[in-house]
């Protein structure tokens, strides 16, 4: 989980508003990734904050990354 949300950070340093388009882009809100990417701090299980696999593929077929490591991201799921 630790090495997804990484990826997905340093994914989306490029720009202003990058994190928001990935989410637009894979048909998320912005809140709901930034939900899966934040820590839980209220001591609830992490798997709570797994996106579905539907999401997790949506979310890394919209990387701006090469597609071997985005098929890397999504197996970190």
């Amino acid at each position: 989980r630790e090495a997804y949300s990484a990826l997905i950070r340093g994914a989306t340093r490029g720009g202003k508003g990058a994190r928001a388009g990935l989410a637009r882009a894979a048909g998320i809100s912005r809140q709901h990734l930034n939900m899966i990417l934040t820590m839980d701090e209220l001591d609830r299980g992490m798997s709570e904050r797994w996106p579905s696999p539907a999401v997790a593929a949506q979310i890394c077929s919209h990387l701006p990354l090469p597609p071997e490591l985005r098929q890397q991201a999504l197996q970190h799921l």
